[in-house]
């Protein structure tokens, strides 16, 4: 006798019950699937999310970094004999940490800056103004990094020599940069420290430690006129280069009175 399948089941009898069967899980899967994908849509891409700090550092609003001596002793040992004897201005002085390690080897060097930060500032002013009010034959200075191309070209509408400029080693990088840099023609050296340097916020309270960002002496001159620059590694102690050891100093910065009579002549620059 062979058995015959319950007709309610397979024609759908409305007037019995159905029988319940449980979902199947390959539904499931392809739901949940398409949850997530509806889910990656919406999120942003990952390239223009910022998923871990460089710095441990805040951002500070007016990219006021401090820098400190090791920086300038460094300096010093390879481009001494270029500051010697010129007047040398930091438009971005903060602290003025950069004149007053330039005075210690003799260098006749000042600094201004947009705030008060510093009581020996010949002036509180934006770096543009000071630049073109003091005509410096050279620029030493740790610039505010957002506004570090407009510094040389102010610069250069004054004739200056020489332009300092302590910024990160990446700065080297980028088709933007690359465009201006091949423009200008002006960068001549690019000395690269061999060890992490650190610049906290200057309003912090934070120590010098070693840095996470790589950072490099960036050295841009009037008369360069070249696509290609040279360069080489920063040493890691702070030796006084030879043509500093007999001018070099033993008092923090020069006498107000010195200072006011090299602001009084100015052919002494």
């Amino acid at each position: 006798m062979t058995l015959q399948p319950d007709q309610s089941k397979v024609l759908g009898d409305s007037n019995l019950p159905h029988t319940q069967y449980p979902a199947s899980p390959h539904k499931a899967v392809k739901v949940k699937r398409k949850r997530e994908a509806s889910q990656k849509k919406s999120r942003k891409p990952k390239a223009t999310q910022r998923t871990k700090k460089v710095s441990r550092h805040k951002r500070d609003p007016d990219d006021y970094y401090t820098e400190t001596p090791f920086e300038v002793h460094c300096l010093m040992a390879k481009e001494g004999h270029n500051l010697l004897g010129k007047y040398v201005i930091d438009p971005c002085c903060g602290g003025g940490n950069i004149p007053i390690t330039l005075r210690k080897y003799g260098v006749n060097a000042h600094g201004g800056d947009l705030h008060p930060r510093w009581d020996g500032a010949l002036c509180v002013k934006d770096f543009r103004d000071t630049i073109k009010h003091w005509k410096p034959e050279i620029i030493v200075s740790n610039p505010p990094f957002s506004q570090w191309e407009e510094i040389v070209d102010a610069a250069w509408e004054v004739d200056t020599e020489i332009v300092y400029l302590l910024l990160p080693s990446r700065f080297l990088e980028g088709q933007n940069r690359l465009s201006w840099y091949l423009s200008t023609k002006k960068l001549a050296r690019f000395w690269q420290f061999s060890k992490r340097v650190s610049l906290p916020p200057g309003k912090s309270d934070m120590k010098p430690t070693g840095g996470k960002i790589p950072y490099s002496w960036y050295v841009f001159e009037r008369k360069h006129d070249q696509e290609t620059w040279t360069g080489g590694w920063l040493p890691i102690s702070r030796p006084i280069p030879e043509p500093c050891k007999e001018q070099l100093v033993e008092e923090e910065a020069p006498s107000e009175a010195q200072i006011a009579l090299d602001l009084s002549h100015p052919e002494t620059r």
